[in-house]
This record gives structure tokens, sequence and C-alpha cells, in this order.
């Protein structure tokens, strides 16, 4: 998370903040862990944003740090694990040299 914040000029999440947060939001949610043996599990998404009253193309003033819980169910379906269709792509890249690609970023997602 704190490469990804130097790259966005974004100030660093503290080690014993973040893990805090994690504890706190697994803490929280234990009512939802999906049981053992379901193939669920509790996907944990920690995210910063900046934030402030800035309109423009400037480091933001300041920073929110949040940690989301949801449960989830089976990645690859009933019926136990299987594996997934995909296809690799040579000739296109996922993101442009010297751009964001190579972190988690909002952006990417657009």
């Amino acid at each position: 998370m704190n490469m990804g914040a130097a790259r966005l000029v974004m100030a660093p999440v503290p080690k014993s903040m973040f893990l805090e947060a994690v504890n706190w939001a697994v803490k929280a949610n234990a009512e939802y862990v999906p049981p053992y043996g379901s193939g669920g599990s509790l996907y944990i998404r920690p995210f910063l944003i900046g934030s402030g009253p800035i309109l423009g193309l400037q480091p933001c003033p300041g920073f929110q740090f949040m940690v989301s819980c949801i449960p989830v169910g089976n990645y690859f379906g009933k019926g136990g694990i299987t594996g997934i269709h995909a296809n690799v792509m040579k000739e296109f890249d996922r993101a442009a040299p010297r751009g964001t690609g190579g972190v988690k970023a909002g952006g990417n997602y657009a």
C-alpha cells in the first residue's frame, strides 16, 4: 500500500495503524466470516483516498485510510476448484510506461 501511496504522492500509512485497522475490521465482522470448509472467505480491502478542498492536479492536503470487509463465496463456484478460462495478450500493455498500472489505484479501474 505504501509503495502505491508514494507513487501517487500520498502520505504513507504507518504499519501500526494498518495492522490495528485490519485487526479491528476483522473482529468487527467476525460473525460474517463464512464457515470453515464452505469455500467462502472474508474479503479484506484496505484503501487510502485523498481528500480536501482541491480541484486540480496537485497533491491532496489530507488522506483517509479505511478498511472494508465483505464475506464472499467460493471464487471458483460450486462443485470444488476448477480452472478458469483466460486470454494472454502479448501485444497490449496493462499500463502506459511510467503510468500508475504498477500500483493499486482507483483510476486503473475506471
